[in-house]
């Protein structure tokens, strides 16, 4: 996020998917917006929030929070991330407002996100835990 003007916010702080009414606590948050800047515990403009899948959240985060998180004007980003296996689902807002849907799985893939200036490999997103990387499927003969 450096030399763009955008500040990263972890678990503990509370994103107003609608004001007064509806609160998450995504595991991430990108924020570009200076407004976000006012209060440390509440984001109301994301341009990226990115979640970890568990068992447990995987069928509210991917289609139920993402519907409501899709309404959101100023969010361009929307990253899901295994917890079993080197998976990473990225959603993006293209200028028409139109989401393209893009998965990561192999070690060398990279998430490039040109506008938040940011280049992770997906090596570092799951680098000293224990999940590991999808086996290749044998090829057909």
């Amino acid at each position: 996020m450096r030399g763009k003007g955008c500040q990263v916010f972890l678990e503990d702080v509370r994103l107003a998917v609608q004001d007064g009414f509806h609160y998450t606590y995504p595991d991430v948050m990108v924020s570009c917006d200076l407004t976000d800047r006012r209060d440390p515990y509440l984001v109301r403009q994301p341009v990226l929030i990115v979640e970890a899948l568990s068992p447990s959240t995987a069928e509210y985060d991917r289609p139920q929070k993402f519907n409501q998180y899709k309404k959101m004007a100023s969010l361009r980003h929307y990253t899901l991330i295994s917890q079993t296996a080197w998976v990473l689902e990225w959603f993006r807002r293209d200028e028409l407002g139109q989401w393209i849907y893009t998965v990561l799985s192999d070690p060398t893939d990279m998430l490039e996100i040109p506008d938040l200036n940011l280049r992770l490999p997906l090596a570092d997103v799951y680098d000293d835990t224990d999940v590991a990387p999808l086996l290749p499927l044998p090829e057909q003969q």
